[in-house]
């Protein structure tokens, strides 16, 4: 897909699997009219130049195998699958440039591991572990990195805090649904020792208290956790 039809089309996607994929341009591909609001497939992106969202976007997968796809709070992308699966493996060369929402389902026991491929000038994903979920319906959580340092301060348990970059997460939709309990995992992270914990805050800029951190190789895990914040 190109990004360049002129005029809406009219879709009518009932009872059928709707892909799309954005291979490569000379630059960067700004979505448009060929890309429906709602898809029912998998939202691929093959672009070494980039692809940048321009609505708010929900796609049943996310497939990432060439380039960034930007996204906005005007122009979010979420992933309707429950599968921790849904989302492919994001790269040092390929993430989402902007906030990513993810659904979770009822009842889920701990286990399993989604990962929210994000970035901002780099790759800086982070990961929810061991989510537990009660219910009957689903909950969609939201998280993005930024670049910058919050100008928070350390609190209880931490000595001074190694930003940028930080990182939020949020449910965006709790549907007779309750989180009990979650992991936040940093992966790809270097030069971690046993001094280094993960700090959180129920603001940017405020004080950041230690959930606890367990390294392994280039990963930090927290303590559980029943809440999200920064």
């Amino acid at each position: 897909l190109a990004g360049e039809l002129l005029n809406p089309p009219l879709f009518n996607l009932s009872g059928v699997t709707f892909n799309a994929t954005y291979n490569f341009k000379a630059s960067p591909t700004v979505t448009a009219y060929e890309l429906p609001s709602n898809i029912s497939g998998t939202l691929t992106i093959n672009n070494v130049n980039g692809v940048i969202l321009n609505a708010t976007t929900t796609a049943q997968k996310l497939t990432l195998i060439s380039g960034t796809l930007t996204t906005a709070s005007s122009s979010a992308l979420t992933i309707t699958g429950t599968n921790a699966s849904d989302v492919s493996a994001g790269s040092g060369t390929s993430f989402v440039k902007g906030p990513l929402v993810r659904t979770f389902p009822a009842a889920l026991a701990a286990g399993t591991t989604y990962l929210f491929p994000v970035g901002k000038s780099s790759y800086n994903p982070m990961a929810l572990v061991d989510v537990v979920t009660t219910g009957t319906g689903t909950a969609m959580i939201q998280a993005e990195v930024f670049d910058d340092d919050p100008g928070g301060t350390p609190g209880t348990g931490l000595g001074a805090l190694l930003v940028p970059p930080y990182w939020k997460a949020e449910p965006t939709s709790l549907v007779d649904i309750t989180v009990d309990q979650v992991k936040f995992r940093f992966p790809n992270r270097s030069n971690l020792g046993a001094a280094n914990l993960i700090g959180k805050s129920t603001t940017s800029n405020g004080t950041y208290e230690s959930i606890g951190g367990t390294v392994s190789g280039s990963s930090i895990t927290s303590d559980v956790q029943n809440s999200f914040s920064y």
